[in-house]
């Protein structure tokens, strides 16, 4: 009994001390001997039915009390596990979204650069058709100023072939052969022959008779060459052809 009694009493000191300390109270541990005196203690209090009831009763609620505070510190940690899961798992949304709204800048930076190499290769390929397209008229020019050149020429050579002057006709050979090489230097055609007439590449600036009916439509001279560049015609071949017709009509 006596022994009982001292467990009981140890068993409710335990209990009020976890009740303490779960509340985060700071007692002192009270130790509780076997000495004749705490026996005479026991026996004297324990003589009295209720306070034994008590003490038991006592004893139970402290344990109650016990659990129940352990149960809400296990909840209370439970609350703040799930509190610091959210707080890292928001934490970690934030800083995904962070990364996916930086990506997405990139990106559109990205495109908004290209976007603006595309604009400047363009505008350079557009600037340099336009170059290519002055270069092109600016030569053209000049070619055309070749060609009328060529034909002053020609007209002349004709003057001194007619006046027999033979050191002028040597000159102005010559310069009609340099102003042809100068010519197809630059991709000119120069059509001086021709043996066949055709009307997408000549013109019949006059006709002259024949008798022989072989010699029909055949060419009898070149008048003034004709001239291609870059596939266009600048102008046509002039030339007289070979007719047996006394009343031809030459059609412009």
């Amino acid at each position: 009994m006596k022994e009982n009694r001292y467990s009981s009493m140890v068993r409710l000191r335990d209990a009020l001390n976890c009740v303490f300390e779960q509340c985060g109270l700071d007692f002192p541990k009270v130790e509780i001997k076997m000495s004749p005196k705490i026996i005479e203690v026991i026996n004297w209090l324990f003589q009295d039915k209720a306070v034994c009831e008590y003490l038991d009763t006592l004893t139970e609620q402290s344990v109650q009390a016990k659990r129940k505070i352990e149960d809400i510190n296990i909840k209370q940690w439970n609350y703040e596990q799930i509190e610091k899961k959210y707080m890292l798992l928001k934490d970690s949304i934030k800083e995904k979204e962070g990364i996916e709204e930086g990506q997405k800048e990139k990106e559109q930076q990205e495109r908004e650069e290209k976007e603006r190499e595309q604009q400047r290769k363009a505008a350079e390929k557009e600037k340099e058709q336009q170059k290519k397209e002055e270069d092109s008229k600016e030569s053209l020019n000049i070619i055309k100023q070749i060609i009328t050149l060529r034909d002053n020429l020609m007209i002349k050579l004709d003057i001194a072939k007619e006046s027999g002057e033979k050191n002028i006709i040597k000159v102005i050979e010559g310069e009609l052969n340099h102003t042809r090489r100068i010519l197809e230097n630059a991709d000119v055609e120069v059509i001086e022959q021709v043996e066949e007439f055709d009307d997408s590449k000549h013109i019949i600036a006059g006709v002259r008779q024949t008798d022989n009916p072989d010699m029909e439509g055949h060419v009898a001279a070149v008048l003034r060459p004709g001239y291609i560049y870059k596939e266009e015609m600048i102008r046509p071949v002039e030339l007289i052809l070979y007719t047996e017709e006394e009343d031809y009509v030459i059609e412009r």
